[in-house]
């Protein structure tokens, strides 16, 4: 009797405990709303959507696909994926899935799957307010095969009024590139690894590597396991840019702003130059000083950065 009782009450704690470590839909959101908006910022996905997708597809991050992989969306392997794995059953047993750094990774791997795909681009004709169009959208894409997903993610988002992250905030429209991984896959280069001082730096909190002699873009892509399109987006250059000797070169998207308030040009000086030097985004530069990337700065000229 006494060792049924002492089983008894283990039973008990271990399931107080474990509901303790759940993680409540309302805290999941808290979390991670921020993380979406500034995605939508950058992709032009709503943030509705992508927080929706994520807690239902993650059961609000406690799936051991979130736990233990920090993936959020489910998103499988894929043909060209060469980076983190996790493995379980789903449709079929034991499928690849891919597994992340932390959650932010995930996220923006997601904006990543929906605006690199060729097959979801009609989505991105649709105001980032119509999250209906976007939940119905996302189906008929093939990103799920439960024919009641649309039905779920807007029971989500109306629920817990998701809709109201969507509003108000500035999003630039993405182009859909038009290379993509496949393409970019193709390289000449070998399979390299960092050497010692290849380490990324970090500036307004964003990762980057100065480029050494003779160094190509698809060669610190290689080395840094990036697609060479992504770092072109990362860094707002066209196709033809190659990084010289000296130069940086960011690994992650640039911030909508600088920790400093402005920036006074020096002679010879591109709105480009300055995004660069404080990792600020330059389609935010070109907004907040009222400037096209193609005009002439003058030395002196005071640049706002926030």
């Amino acid at each position: 009797m006494k060792q049924a009782l002492c089983l008894l009450f283990f039973l008990l704690s271990y399931g107080m405990l474990f509901s303790q470590t759940r993680i409540s839909r309302e805290a999941y959101i808290n979390t991670y709303a921020d993380i979406a908006v500034e995605e939508m910022k950058d992709s032009g996905i709503p943030a509705s959507i992508k927080l929706a997708q994520a807690l239902l597809e993650s059961d609000n991050g406690n799936s051991p696909l979130a736990r233990k992989a920090n993936n959020h969306f489910g998103i499988k392997c894929h043909r060209g994926w060469d980076r983190g794995t996790f493995y379980q059953d789903d449709d079929h047993k034991n499928e690849c899935f891919r597994s992340y750094k932390n959650v932010e990774e995930s996220y923006h791997d997601h904006s990543l799957f929906l605006t690199t795909r060729d097959r979801y681009k009609n989505l991105f004709t649709l105001k980032i307010t119509d999250y209906k169009g976007w939940a119905h959208g996302l189906k008929k894409a093939g990103y799920a095969t439960n024919p009641r997903y649309p039905h779920l993610l807007i029971k989500i988002i109306e629920d817990n009024k998701l809709y109201h992250f969507d509003q108000g905030v500035d999003v630039a429209q993405p182009a859909v590139p038009k290379e993509r991984r496949n393409q970019d896959e193709k390289s000449d280069f070998p399979d390299v690894r960092l050497s010692q001082g290849e380490e990324p730096a970090l500036i307004n909190g964003v990762k980057y590597v100065i480029a050494d002699e003779d160094d190509k873009l698809e060669l610190i892509a290689r080395r840094h396991k990036q697609n060479v399109w992504i770092l072109r987006k990362f860094n707002e250059v066209d196709k033809t840019w190659e990084p010289a000797p000296g130069d940086r070169v960011f690994l992650q998207p640039k911030k909508r702003k600088s920790r400093s308030e402005t920036h006074i040009v020096q002679t010879g000086e591109r709105l480009w130059d300055i995004s660069m030097q404080y990792a600020v985004k330059l389609k935010r530069l070109e907004k907040l000083n009222g400037l096209d990337r193609q005009d002439t700065l003058s030395a002196g000229q005071q640049i706002k950065l926030r």
